[in-house]
């Protein structure tokens, strides 16, 4: 029997008896709900929530469409990246990237690399030759310990032989080895190095024939 203050069956509420509803559980904002004579809700006090999706950011809304009330990653200590807004007209902050803090082993951007992560890097992949790659202080790759065959620097600790890096690179050469580089003084190397001759430059040189070396 509807005005009873007991709710019964076909009876949605009956006076007092909201079956435990509000303005805010039915999703019509905030207000008073009471119960009409019918025993159904009379919703006329409450006020309508807002309405998400409309771009028009409202009442509990933090956001709606592009409308991110003035805020940014940056204003919500998020960093750098873009600030979006979700389909629930919340903060959608998945592309905020945190500041960066070098030296806690984590790579945040724009770090190329952290403590000893080089982020998959190595002299090789950077195309400088071989050697060790390693992180320094500012979270930039240190490339010191690297060397590249070509560099016009013999490296005997990775590798590079200088006795025959001429014919491995074309520009590590070793005065005193015997053959006479290009950027070697050929008519000179003699007195300089002591292997490097020249036939014809009037000196009887060791590994010269002196009895034909006049001619």
């Amino acid at each position: 029997m509807c005005g009873n203050d007991r709710l019964e069956s076909g009876e949605t509420c009956d006076g007092s008896e909201l079956d435990g509803q509000d303005c805010a559980s039915l999703g019509l904002g905030s207000g008073v709900l009471t119960c009409a004579a019918d025993c159904t809700f009379a919703t006329d006090q409450c006020t309508a929530g807002p309405d998400c999706g409309d771009g028009v950011r409202e009442e509990a809304e933090a956001c709606d469409g592009t409308d991110l009330a003035g805020e940014s990653c940056s204003s919500l200590g998020l960093g750098t990246g873009y600030l979006a807004c979700s389909d629930l007209c919340d903060f959608d902050t998945s592309d905020c990237h945190p500041s960066a803090v070098c030296g806690n082993g984590i790579i945040d951007l724009p770090e190329a690399c952290d403590g000893t992560d080089l982020d998959g890097a190595s002299c090789t992949s950077l195309g400088l030759g071989v050697g060790t790659l390693a992180c320094a202080l500012d979270c930039t790759y240190d490339t010191t310990g690297c060397t590249a065959c070509g560099d016009g620097t013999c490296d005997a600790g990775v590798g590079e032989d200088c006795t025959n890096c001429v014919a491995d690179c074309g520009l590590c050469v070793s005065c005193g080895d015997g053959t006479c580089d290009a950027s070697e003084d050929c008519t000179s190397c003699s007195a300089d190095c002591g292997l490097c001759v020249s036939c014809g430059d009037g000196t009887c040189d060791a590994s010269e024939d002196c009895t034909s070396c006049s001619a």
